[in-house]
């Protein structure tokens, strides 16, 4: 990692040993948690789809992966449990700053209708927030 330049032009490789050593701070992620319920009971609903996008960056209908570094990143188009609500109805992940994303129910399980309108959202997720929740109510069909 770093420049191809001549040697006297600021490099900014990192070295393994004693010699160079940098140090990165990184700001905390904001914990953005999507909450899905019943509108009538107020429980949580299982594999419910979130999807978030952007109209400024012509981003429509994207799945919501955690900005950590080194998660392990599921490809577009792929579904697997860890991109639906958990037991409780909770979809959490670790972002940063998202202006001018929103979010919106994207599937729902059996039994439990889309949302006319989709319901969506825009959060703010500010780095060093914390967190940042929404709640979806669901009808049941």
């Amino acid at each position: 990692m770093g420049h191809k330049e001549h040697q006297t032009i600021y490099d900014r490789m990192i070295k393994v040993g004693d010699e160079t050593a940098f140090e990165f701070n990184l700001a905390d992620a904001c914990t953005l948690t999507l909450r899905a319920v019943d509108a009538d009971t107020g429980e949580g609903v299982p594999g419910v789809v979130f999807v978030t996008e952007n109209a400024l960056g012509e981003y429509w209908t994207e799945i919501i992966n955690g900005d950590n570094l080194g998660a392990k990143q599921v490809g577009e188009g792929k579904q697997d449990e860890s991109l639906k609500t958990d037991k409780d109805g909770n979809f959490v992940r670790f972002v940063g700053p998202r202006p001018g994303y929103t979010y919106y129910v994207w599937s729902v399980p059996k039994g439990y209708a889309t949302p006319d309108a989709y319901g969506e959202v825009e959060l703010k997720t500010p780095l060093g927030t914390g967190k940042v929740e929404h709640v979806f109510k669901l009808t049941k069909k």
